[in-house]
């Protein structure tokens, strides 16, 4: 898929609310689709959606509200396998590690889950921009050297994958294993009808449920890193988290940490190359990097939707939402909502801080947004120290998502 047209015309709003969320119509154009959406109907039944209902919330004040409402939960949103018959996996089974993840967990479950990784990571917060920096360096030097890269597999990749390794203590010296676990999760995910997909997500989770088992155990007797010991330590004191589900979160920390951060990344540097004033404000004024990450997390967040389902009939925004439907938060749209940001369509380094939905909500509010955040933020300052010129070569290749804001390839020429 090539770069989605930017221009302001607006399609005819029956069209809009006619269409397919997955479409390659609306990916194409989300932000007009969200706009008409907001417009029009900001909690929206389609019918249409792989043969199956889905409700879309896009506006700021319903999603933040949706993220918090007891009546939508997060449970539904498992991604199930409804393929063809597969037989029974002798290892690790893919739909039971995922359905452990606390991204599909409800309270009390949910909390319980989030707290070791949260609080250890909070515990170390001054430690892991240290930790980052000569990660970050050593690969921004390597686009230098490279002169034309794609900054997606490159930089955008490598760093995440690194970072999430070696806070868990994975070698990653080779990240090719790294990146067969990270497209095989990420298959399966997005395929919920492949059998294929899902037969190779089994076989990715069974290996790594024996390597993280193994890390864990170490843990334990005193061994492995500060952040792996510190999470094993509070999960050890929270009651009830037994160690299937302590590795399962694991699992999603090495998939979440690096899905997101690369999208992160990526989509960064497409803003900046694409609005060469805001870079160039940038090499003026480097005090406003960290302003300008906070701007692409809302002009362009890398997730845009997350999923919770209805149990029972709901009503939600004036409208009623059937039981059994499944609901997109759509966090893309919230965050260009005309009533909470002025002139949304507009990227701007310097628009003063908002409250964006990109990481979540509340007690949903992502424990690794600091760590992502850190990421991107170096990788900015070091690309404008060590780099006189950067530009766009040919066009960016997006992935046809409705879920993530992702970059497949982005091409620069750097020296």
């Amino acid at each position: 898929m090539t770069e989605p047209a930017s221009g302001t015309a607006r399609p005819r709003d029956p069209d809009w609310l006619a269409a397919d969320p997955a479409s390659a119509q609306v990916l194409d154009r989300r932000y007009d689709y969200y706009r008409v959406l907001r417009s029009n109907a900001p909690v929206h039944l389609a019918e249409s959606v792989g043969g199956s209902r889905l409700c879309l919330i896009t506006r700021h004040h319903e999603v933040a509200a949706a993220f918090v409402d007891p009546g939508l939960v997060r449970d539904y949103g498992v991604p199930r396998y409804a393929g063809p018959p597969r037989p029974a996996t002798r290892g690790s089974d893919f739909g039971s590690v995922i359905a452990d993840w606390m991204v599909y967990r409800d309270a009390p479950d949910h909390p319980r889950l989030r707290a070791p990784i949260y609080r250890t990571l909070k515990r170390l917060a001054a430690a892991i921009p240290v930790q980052l920096r000569p990660i970050v360096s050593r690969e921004v030097e390597r686009v230098r050297e490279a002169g034309r890269t794609d900054l997606v597999d490159g930089l955008a990749y490598v760093v995440p994958a690194r970072v999430v390794c070696d806070l868990v203590g994975i070698p990653c010296a080779d990240l090719g294993p790294f990146r067969r676990w990270m497209h095989g999760i990420s298959a399966a995910l997005e395929q919920p009808g492949s059998a294929r997909a899902w037969d190779a997500g089994d076989g990715v989770v069974d290996q790594l449920v024996a390597i993280l088992t193994g890390l864990v155990h170490r843990a334990r007797r005193g061994h492995g890193t500060p952040f792996l010991r510190g999470v094993v330590d509070l999960a050890t004191g929270v009651r009830g988290i037994e160690d299937r589900e302590l590795v399962a979160n694991l699992v999603l920390f090495l998939f979440a940490g690096h899905e997101t951060t690369r999208n992160l990344i990526a989509n960064t540097f497409h803003c900046l190359l694409r609005h060469p004033e805001q870079m160039r404000m940038l090499c003026r004024r480097p005090e406003l990097v960290r302003s300008s990450v906070e701007e692409v997390l809302r002009f362009e967040s890398p997730v845009q939707v997350t999923y919770r389902g209805t149990i029972a009939d709901h009503r939600l925004g004036g409208v009623s939402i059937p039981a059994r439907t499944r609901v997109a938060l759509v966090m893309g749209s919230a965050n260009r909502d005309e009533s909470v940001f002025a002139d949304p369509d507009r990227f701007d380094v310097q628009r003063p801080r908002v409250p964006h939905l990109a990481f979540g909500h509340r007690s949903h509010f992502c424990p690794g947004a600091g760590v992502a955040r850190h990421e991107a933020i170096l990788c900015v300052h070091e690309m404008l120290r060590r780099c006189e010129r950067l530009e766009l070569v040919g066009a960016p290749a997006w992935r046809p998502s409705l879920t993530y804001r992702a970059l497949d390839r982005l091409e620069v020429e750097a020296c």
